[in-house]
């Protein structure tokens, strides 16, 4: 008499099962392939600098944003003017967002980047926010002042650079100040790390002001920052500027020659 093969059948009713729970629950892991969830990069509109900035165009054409992590890289490039972009089905995990804020050149200058970490969850789609700041390193200012020969008897430059990300910096003993020529005049180069600043800057005679303004300042990377100021004697206040000028920055300040 033949016997039941209750062995094998008995081995395959708890995988069919497992297959068939897998499926209606959708845990799909439990069949070999990994959970998937979404991520939704936010980014701020990036501040815009006027007054001293480089001689490259440091307007933000296009953004260039680059998720890195458990899987493939991924990328996507949009417009300046579109504030975000989402990245569907990733590999849940750690990813690190970066955004590079590029101009319209060609090719493409980056002029601002950003980065930041998110974790992507299953079946769920993550907002994260990522600022683009100017990119790491050193760049150039440089500062230009000039005004008729012997309008100022005793003349003196005070001039005070503040970075938007904390700290102000007095730069006054640093202009070099010339009065040999026709033209009298005062000079400043320095080094400073990428970001936003203001320059106060003020031109006195014997310790009075005779000029002065607020300025924006943007410093890019390996690049220049050049402000350069002619004065003329109907612009400057040879007895006293205390009450003469308004020193809050102006918007349509450009470093370009003045004439106040």
């Amino acid at each position: 008499m033949s016997q039941p093969v209750t062995g094998v059948a008995s081995r395959l009713v708890p995988v069919a099962l497992v297959a068939a729970v897998a499926l209606v629950s959708g845990c799909t892991w439990l069949v070999g392939v990994p959970p998937v969830g979404a991520l939704r990069v936010q980014i701020p509109s990036p501040e815009t600098a006027r007054g001293i900035v480089p001689a490259i165009d440091i307007g933000v054409s296009s953004l260039e944003i680059t998720l890195s992590g458990p899987a493939d890289t991924v990328r996507q490039t949009i417009d300046a003017g579109t504030s975000s972009a989402t990245f569907d089905a990733l590999v849940t995990g750690e990813w690190t967002v970066t955004v590079n804020a590029m101009n319209a050149s060609d090719p493409p200058v980056v002029v601002a980047s950003g980065r930041t970490d998110a974790s992507v969850l299953a079946d769920t789609t993550t907002r994260v926010d990522v600022s683009v700041t100017p990119v790491d390193g050193q760049g150039t200012l440089a500062v230009r002042l000039d005004w008729p020969d012997g309008a100022v008897a005793d003349p003196g430059v005070t001039a005070t650079l503040t970075s938007h990300a904390g700290g102000a910096s007095d730069v006054s003993g640093l202009f070099v100040i010339t009065t040999e020529t026709s033209q009298d005049g005062a000079e400043y180069t320095g080094s400073w790390d990428a970001g936003y600043y203001t320059l106060s800057l003020l031109l006195t005679d014997a310790g009075t002001e005779v000029w002065g303004d607020f300025l924006a300042v943007r410093i890019i990377a390996g690049e220049s920052s050049v402000g350069e100021f002619s004065l003329v004697e109907s612009g400057m206040d040879l007895r006293s500027a205390s009450t003469r000028y308004d020193r809050r920055p102006r918007a349509d300040d450009r470093g370009e020659t003045h004439d106040r």
